[in-house]
């Protein structure tokens, strides 16, 4: 029996970075983004920080994850809209903090009760992603932030990535947490054996 695992497809996806609110949208397409594209963990963007970002002068910019459960922490290449959405947060995060003790977080709040380190909760990121995905219209199985992780596994594997290149993006320790994925697509066997077939015929 296959797992039930709830993700979106690309035209929710679209309608949920359509939906951020006006108000928020410099830190959350940042922060979903970041999700997205690297099939975090719902805390694992909230660890980051400014000293895990890697300048470089002759390769793009990366940036190191620190996996949660046991995982894989690993360096990735950030994309030129990733970076860019990176320095406009930079700017907005300055300005917050402005008054502040600064701190290394990449996310961060400025309510006082959060002390100095002013890292953002992940109460504030999932009221965020529930109310944006409320707006976009996406029903309440596709309300919770780890969809994003599995938003971005099914998206993978649709395009061809295997499994074993999406056992280490998403940081897993072992394949068979990865495995799970794989009942999600009956096309890509379907189009994986088309082309086994092919490669073996004589």
């Amino acid at each position: 029996m296959a797992t039930k695992i709830g993700y979106m497809t690309e035209a929710q996806l679209m309608a949920f970075f359509r939906a951020i609110s006006p108000r928020t949208k410099t830190r959350d397409m940042l922060l979903f983004k970041l999700m997205y594209t690297f099939g975090m963990r719902g805390g694992e963007p909230l660890l980051l920080k400014l000293s895990d970002f890697i300048p470089s002068v002759d390769k793009p910019i990366e940036v190191f994850i620190t996996a949660e459960k046991g995982g894989t922490s690993r360096h990735y290449p950030l994309s030129n809209e990733l970076v860019r959405l990176l320095r406009a947060w930079f700017r907005q995060r300055e300005k917050m903090l402005y008054g502040h003790v600064d701190t290394d977080y990449l996310f961060i709040t400025t309510d006082p009760r959060r002390g100095d380190d002013h890292k953002m909760q992940m109460i504030t990121l999932q009221k965020s992603f529930t109310a944006t995905a409320v707006r976009a219209g996406l029903p309440k199985h596709l309300r919770h932030s780890h969809v994003m992780r599995h938003t971005c596994a099914v998206h993978l594997l649709s395009k061809g990535c295997d499994l074993y290149f999406l056992k280490n993006w998403l940081r897993h320790k072992s394949l068979s947490s990865t495995i799970v994925y794989a009942d999600l697509m009956p096309s890509g066997w379907q189009r994986m054996s088309q082309m086994a077939l092919s490669a073996l015929s004589f």
